[in-house]
């Protein structure tokens, strides 16, 4: 009989849902995707409930390896220009004519000779913003964006014959027409606001000939750049991470549950390097200069000037740090003309580090915080980490430059070269967590813990012996601890568990009860990477180790302290969750309602 016949219990998490992740069995018939609640699949069966509240700040490498973020189009009816937009200034607008897309979806906007005409919406947004919408010349050609914000009016105008920029207004950080084809454009502006409160399009803003264009697809988002249309109507429309989505990580290659704690966003901007930088040095900043690890052109540059010093952007107002709590920084960079960047960092009243980074060869130069790191995330990109330890509160110097040699900051500038930055990041904690984008809120950005259990039920042991398995992607950086356990908190919180690095480098087993622990502990130490265990619970005082394909530790423990039933501890939650601090991207896990023999067990972990 095959191994995967004999499993009682199998979950891959390659399929999601919103608040679920499914196993493979016990098998049954589902259709995730169903409309209705809950339409399509077998509630009976002991699938994972997930839990991130209503965070929306998590990412995650998709399976193309580019990060993927929560999306919104903030708008209400984006495409129904007759119903929450306002008709301003007259004329008329007419649905069902012909779109960019091959849809009767797009509207005809008509002015007369002595009024401007827009449609207008009312709404609330704030910090890096953006907005689109697609438009094509009817016997008018001109069109106009118009955001009404805290620091003023910005309004651009859009030429839809010639496909340029007409004519620009008020603080923005970038505007466009990106041509769509057939007559269409994609018009755009982005601004970075302490509130915004209406967005219009108008037009022919400028002109006195009466006329018409055509509109369709309206959005505002937040971030640099605007991404694919989302469609809303009576809500607003989502896609990407949504709220209490499991996270199916891609970053070590295969797809795996992504559980971590959670983390705050220091930094006020994590993409908008102009506003990030304060003071910088023989630098300017290009935003939108190239494509980012997100597969947008949201990366800025830092270009050096012509002259022979420091070229470098620099933050020297951050949050309030805390003395003796370790901080880790964080941000991509790609090699333009210049391969090596600098972080150099004072958190505190004298804890002044530097670190070189190697964007040619993938490298930590050198080094004198706590630790660094340097992370492949592919076409060119790296994320360079450093952690440190603040001496005292509220002291903070941050800065990234160009630089020629290691150890070097000061070399002569060639005006317009320099390297490429995005994702920029500060948090506390030991070690560095996915990205939280930060597109402005002042006072930092949290990423909510993940929660990922489930009640016992169907496929989960009841009863001596058992297997309980896994396969995970350990990384000693980013802590160790609990990969998963059953938790009965109503039984003297009594638990099994699966761990790792309670001693450094060994997988452990825990069957705890009544305060008593049992465990046994692997006699081999293992490195970082994905590994494979099986733990054989035979008895309450017997289990029996496998990692890897082989045989890794076996204890038996008298039985006179043991006082818990079995199926107290696990009538309570099977947990696939990491201890505070953890990060162990989870593969799969399985379990057996039966002992397997030495052979099978070997076989179930070989890599």
């Amino acid at each position: 009989m095959a191994l995967i016949d004999k499993a009682s219990l199998l979950f891959v998490p390659s399929v999601v849902a919103q608040e679920k992740a499914f196993n493979i069995l016990p098998s049954g018939n589902r259709a995730p995707d169903s409309t209705g609640e809950n339409s399509g699949y077998d509630q009976t069966r002991a699938d994972f409930d997930f839990d991130r509240g209503s965070n929306t700040a998590a990412t995650r490498v998709n399976a193309d390896g580019l990060i993927e973020k929560y999306r919104e189009n903030l708008l209400l009816q984006s495409n129904q220009f007759d119903t929450t937009w306002l008709n301003q200034l007259g004329g008329t607008i007419i649905s069902g004519q012909s779109g960019y897309d091959g849809s009767s979806n797009a509207w005809l906007i008509s002015k007369s000779a002595s009024n401007f005409k827009s449609v207008r919406q009312v709404i609330s947004y704030s910090g890096v913003t953006t907005f689109s919408a697609y438009a094509k010349a009817g016997t008018l050609t001109k069109a106009a964006l118009r955001m009404d914000t805290s620091a003023g009016a910005v309004q651009i105008i859009y030429d839809l014959s010639a496909g340029v920029v007409s004519s620009s207004g008020g603080v923005f950080i970038s505007r466009g027409i990106e041509n769509i084809g057939n007559g269409w454009y994609r018009i755009f502006v982005s601004v970075n606001v302490g509130s915004g409160t209406n967005v219009h399009i108008y037009v022919d803003r400028d002109g006195t000939t009466a006329g018409s264009i055509y509109i369709q697809n309206a959005q505002v988002e937040s971030g640099l750049v605007s991404s694919d249309y989302l469609n809303s109507t009576s809500v607003t429309g989502k896609a990407g991470v949504l709220i209490d989505l499991p996270r199916i990580d891609y970053l070590s290659g295969a797809g795996a549950l992504l559980l971590e704690p959670s983390r705050q966003q220091l930094f006020q901007y994590s993409e908008y390097a102009t506003g990030w930088s304060t003071s910088n040095t023989g630098v300017t900043i290009e935003e939108n200069a190239t494509t980012s690890p997100e597969g947008v052109n949201n990366a800025a540059k830092i270009k050096e000037d012509g002259t022979n010093a420091a070229h470098a952007i620099r933050q020297l107002t951050g949050p309030t740090l805390t003395s003796g709590t370790d901080y880790t920084f964080s941000f991509f960079a790609k090699k333009g003309e210049r391969s090596i960047v600098a972080l150099s960092n004072t958190i505190g009243a004298s804890n002044d580090a530097n670190c070189f980074f190697d964007l040619e060869n993938g490298q930590v130069l050198t080094n004198q915080f706590n630790s660094a790191s340097i992370e492949d995330f592919g076409n060119g990109w790296y994320r360079c980490i450093a952690t440190d330890t603040a001496d005292a509160a509220d002291d903070y110097d941050t800065r990234i430059y160009t630089a020629t040699a290691d150890n070097q900051f000061s070399h002569q500038g060639v005006s317009g070269s320099g390297l490429y930055i995005y994702g920029l990041q500060l948090e506390a904690g030991s070690y560095v967590s996915s990205y939280i984008p930060n597109h402005g809120t002042s006072g930092g950005v949290t990423r909510a813990a993940d929660s990922c259990k489930i009640a016992h039920g169907e496929g989960l042991p009841t009863d001596y012996p058992f297997v309980m398995y896994s396969e995970a992607e350990i990384d000693t950086t980013k802590g160790s601890r609990c990969i998963l356990s059953f938790l009965n908190e109503a039984v003297g919180n009594n638990y099994f568990s699966l761990e790792f690095g309670v001693i450094s480098g060994k997988f452990t087993a825990v069957n705890r009860s009544q305060a008593v622990i049992y465990r046994v502990d692997s006699s081999n130490t293992y490195s970082d990477g994905k590994h494979k265990i099986a733990i054989l619970f035979s008895s309450s005082t017997h289990f029996k180790m496998y990692v890897d394909g082989a045989e890794a530790g076996e204890e038996t423990h008298a039985a006179s302290a043991f006082s818990s039933d079995i199926k107290d501890v696990l009538a309570g939650q099977l947990r696939v969750v990491s201890d505070t601090g953890t990060r162990h991207p989870l593969i799969q896990i399985g379990f057996f309602n039966e002992a397997l023999s030495d052979s099978e067990l070997a076989t179930l972990t070989t890599l």
